[in-house]
C-alpha cells in the first residue's frame, strides 16, 4: 500500500527524520514498561492491594481518565523481587565489562563471545507474571548456557596456557557482599562470602548451571486463585442450599 501511494508518502529512517526536522519540544520518557509488567514487578502484598484498586476503578465514571496514571511498580525491582534474577543479570553484565576492558584479540575460529552475550540478555527469564517467565526452567537454562558460553570463550581467547585457575573476589551482584568466583576450563564455582555457600556451578562442557534452581514463592495472583476458589466454594454451597430447600 505504501509503494502505491510513493506520490505522496515519504519513507524515511526515524533517525534521518530526527536529524532533519526540527523538534516540537522537550520530553522525558518514564523508565516504565506496560502496564501488566509494572503490576508484577511490583512486591507481592503491593501488588494485591493494586489488584484491588484497579478492580474497584472498572466499570467506574472515571476509569478511562484515571486507569493510564496507574503504573504500578518499576521493571528492574524484578531484580530485587527474586535474587535469581539478579544473579544472572549481574553475571551478564560482568562478562560484559570484562570484554570492554579487554585487549583486542582475534575472535576463535570465526566466534565471537559478544554473540553469546547479546543472546543472555533477552528479556523473557528476568521478569514474573502470568505468562511465566523465571519460572521456566527452559528459558532460564537457554540465557545460562549462553553466558556460560560466551564467557567460556572470553576466557579462552585470554589465556593462552591449556591448565590455568582464575580467583576473583567482588560484589558482583551488588548485594553489599563480596562473592568469589573461581574458574578454570571446566567449571565455574560461584561463592557468597556470608557462610561460604556455593551460589553457582557451571559445568563449561556442558554450559550448564547445575545450581540453577529457582525459590516458589507466594505471587501476587495466588490471592486472587484463593477468592476465586473460595468464591466457587461459596456459590456450591448456595446452589445446594436453594435446591434442598425450594
Amino acid at each position: 500500500m505504501i509503494g502505491k501511494n510513493l506520490d505522496w508518502i515519504e519513507p524515511i529512517p526515524l533517525g534521518a527524520y530526527a536529524n532533519r526536522e526540527k523538534p516540537l519540544g522537550r520530553i522525558y520518557l518514564a523508565c516504565s514498561s506496560y502496564m501488566e509488567m509494572d503490576e508484577w514487578s511490583l512486591p507481592t502484598e503491593a501488588m494485591v492491594e493494586y489488584g484491588k484498586v484497579v478492580e474497584r476503578l472498572k466499570g467506574g465514571p472515571e476509569e478511562e481518565k484515571v486507569r493510564r496514571f496507574i503504573k504500578g511498580g518499576f521493571w528492574r525491582n524484578f531484580f530485587a523481587k527474586y535474587p535469581e534474577s539478579n544473579d544472572l543479570h549481574k553475571r551478564v553484565l560482568h562478562l560484559r565489562e570484562r570484554i570492554a576492558n579487554a585487549k583486542k584479540r582475534p575472535a576463535s575460529k570465526g566466534q565471537d563471545p559478544l554473540l553469546y552475550l547479546h543472546q543472555a540478555q533477552c528479556n523473557d527469564a528476568y521478569w514474573h507474571g502470568v505468562f511465566g517467565g523465571l519460572y521456566l526452567p527452559h528459558l532460564r537454562h537457554a540465557l545460562y548456557e549462553n553466558l556460560i558460553k560466551g564467557e567460556a570463550l572470553h576466557d579462552q581467547q585470554m589465556h593462552r596456557e591449556k591448565d590455568w585457575i582464575d580467583l576473583e573476589k567482588l560484589d558482583f551482584n551488588g548485594d553489599g557482599d563480596e562473592e568469589v568466583i573461581l574458574k578454570n576450563p571446566e567449571m565455574v564455582l560461584l561463592f557468597s562470602t556470608r557462610g561460604g555457600s556455593l551460589l553457582e556451578m557451571d559445568d563449561r562442557s556442558k554450559a550448564f548451571n547445575i545450581l540453577g534452581t529457582l525459590t516458589r514463592r507466594k505471587e501476587g495472583y495466588h490471592h486472587n486463585l484463593l477468592e476465586s476458589r473460595e468464591q466457587a466454594s461459596r456459590d456450591e454451597a448456595s446452589t445446594t442450599k436453594t435446591k434442598n430447600h425450594p
